[in-house]
């Protein structure tokens, strides 16, 4: 349930509240950027798969008189050992 406020009290904890979101948002936050490339290798001719840090993503479009349908996983390989025959 929601609190609702009223009277200066309230308003009190309303304006110290705001102070809080102030301060986060004022206060500066590192982050750093990851730059991630990766090459689509084509398997079958709906299906590819990129290698990524600790496996693979794999995509797969299938297509019917409903449209286009398509799909993206992440499968856990960290040494990426899916060979492909």
């Amino acid at each position: 349930m929601s609190k609702r406020y009223h009277g200066d009290k309230d308003l009190q904890e309303i304006q110290e509240i705001q102070k809080g979101w102030d301060k986060i948002d004022k206060e500066e936050v590192k982050a750093e950027k990851a730059l991630i490339t990766f090459e689509w290798e084509q398997l079958t001719p709906e299906t590819q798969r990129a290698k990524v840090i600790g496996g693979w993503l794999v995509s797969r479009y299938t297509q019917d008189v409903d449209g286009v349908s398509e799909a993206i996983v992440f499968v856990p390989d960290p040494n990426h050992e899916w060979r492909v025959k």
